[in-house]
């Protein structure tokens, strides 16, 4: 979970902590245009366990600590939820997600799907994601604050998880979510291809120590 919780902070840290001299409308992946806002710029983090761990230690908080002062970054994960408002634990039910919704964010990064990807929920009810997650967009656009939203997708599952969760799965909604992102015009962030990069780079460092160490 540390590893994720660096990976997802470093990632959200070089969307935001850019200045953009110019408004973003016309592109979702545009960095933040800080000089539209007056500080603090408020971030709402949703998302399930891997938002809410460790609080007031998780990426919220460290992400809130790298972007600085005229920042105001708030945890709104709920372990075990959905974004499925049809799978087992929706994110929509909790009564985190009014808060997040009251928070009149700027800014808002959506990552949810982890526990979406569990055989309890997938397939037998992937009909709904991409419905589902248009659905949890559009409140969030409707909250009166014209907030950026950005997309996470999830991070790396290991294949041996106890929890059903599945990475084939993850894999799969990654490639809607970019379908989402199109059609909503938001940003998306690629947490899972962050974990993937870093999980061969260990891959490749473990070869290369051994090969020194046979004289290769």
């Amino acid at each position: 979970m540390k590893k994720y919780i660096a990976l997802v902070t470093a990632l959200v840290v070089s969307t935001f902590a850019c200045y953009s001299p110019l408004p973003a409308a016309d592109d979702p992946q545009a960095p933040i245009n800080t000089g539209i806002h007056a500080p603090p710029i408020v971030v709402a983090c949703v998302g399930d366990s891997i938002t809410a761990h460790g609080n007031p230690h998780g990426y919220p908080a460290q992400l809130g600590n790298m972007l600085g002062d005229q920042w105001k970054v708030e945890n709104f994960g709920f372990p075990s939820t959905t974004l499925m408002t049809h799978a087992n634990k929706p994110y929509q039910n909790e009564p985190m997600f009014q808060d997040a919704l009251a928070s009149k964010a700027d800014v808002v990064v959506i990552m949810l799907g982890t526990n979406d990807s569990k055989a309890a929920n997938w397939p037998s009810k992937k009909e709904f994601f991409i419905g589902d997650y248009k659905d949890l967009i559009e409140k969030f656009k409707a909250i009166g604050s014209n907030p950026r939203i950005f997309i996470m997708k999830s991070p790396y599952i290991c294949a041996t998880n106890r929890l059903t969760m599945s990475d084939a799965v993850v894999v799969e909604e990654g490639t809607l979510i970019e379908q989402i992102a199109k059609d909503e015009n938001v940003g998306v962030l690629d947490a899972h291809a962050r974990r993937v990069l870093s999980r061969r780079r260990a891959s490749l460092a473990d070869r290369r120590r051994a090969n020194r160490e046979v004289g290769l």
